[in-house]
């Protein structure tokens, strides 16, 4: 979470998590990019969200899923990881976690 400045709104998070991620391997090698998954909005809370997932983003053979909103003062980023050979597993587990947040400002 941060303070939001002027580029923080949903089209634009929409926009990144379409592209796929720059992988760093660690040796110069080839570079290499996520596959990106699934990018949708969505309605948590009282907030609309951009969720995605990408398979290898953050962690060579996880899943990531990402989960992206604004307020009027705030920006917020949720990403939570599982590893690719069980994150089948765990998609609605997820989704229903996610689906507590609740967004406060004051």
């Amino acid at each position: 979470m941060k303070e939001r400045n002027d580029q923080d709104n949903l089209k634009a998070y929409e926009g990144q998590l379409k592209q796929p991620r720059p992988i760093d391997n660690g040796a110069g090698g080839e570079r290499k990019f996520s596959e990106v998954r699934e990018v949708k909005r969505s309605v948590i809370g009282a907030h609309e969200w951009v969720e995605a997932m990408h398979s290898g983003s953050e962690i060579p053979n996880y899943d990531t899923y990402y989960f992206a909103t604004v307020t009027s003062e705030l920006s917020i980023l949720v990403t939570l990881s599982a590893n690719r050979n069980v994150s089948g597993q765990y998609v609605d587990r997820i989704r229903e976690m996610i689906k507590t947040l609740h967004v406060y400002q004051l």
